[in-house]
């Protein structure tokens, strides 16, 4: 399976559980590092609440774009 097809699109303003996890990881991080600890410590973590997701994704959204490639296995 080539890393295109092991990633789902996913609407940032749409996301939930890991695959919100991820988008926020993105962006805190600028990008993905798969030894950033930072990152992992946001994917370890609970995904931003619906509330704080209501005021951080449309930044999210204005820095990546509306959808984001999510690895399947983060995906809901």
């Amino acid at each position: 399976m080539s890393i295109e097809e092991d990633r789902v699109p996913v609407r940032v303003l749409e996301a939930t559980g890991q695959a919100r996890n991820w988008a926020y990881a993105l962006w805190v991080c600028n990008g993905y590092n798969p030894c950033d600890s930072v990152f992992w410590g946001i994917m370890k973590s609970k995904p931003p609440s619906d509330r704080a997701w209501a005021i951080c994704s449309p930044w999210i959204v204005e820095k990546l774009g509306d959808i984001v490639l999510v690895p399947r296995n983060f995906c809901n």
